[in-house]
């Protein structure tokens, strides 16, 4: 685990790596995560998706200016 994932758990952050399949929103704002191993209730959200970060984004009501080739 890098130093800054270790930071980030060290203050109360989960690391988890699963495969997100949807943002379940209620009132406006995102209250779960529907993945390949459940759903799993959230407080806050990040998205640190890379080129995938777009669709999560605009499911958020969030324009992020993000194209990319390969």
């Amino acid at each position: 685990m890098t130093a800054l994932a270790q930071n980030f758990v060290a203050n109360g952050g989960e690391f988890v790596q699963t495969n997100v399949q949807d943002i379940v929103i209620e009132n406006d704002a995102p209250v779960a995560l529907t993945t390949d191993s459940g759903r799993r209730k959230l407080d806050q959200l990040v998205v640190a998706a890379g080129a995938h970060s777009k669709r999560w984004t605009q499911q958020l009501g969030s324009y992020v200016p993000l194209d990319t080739e390969r």
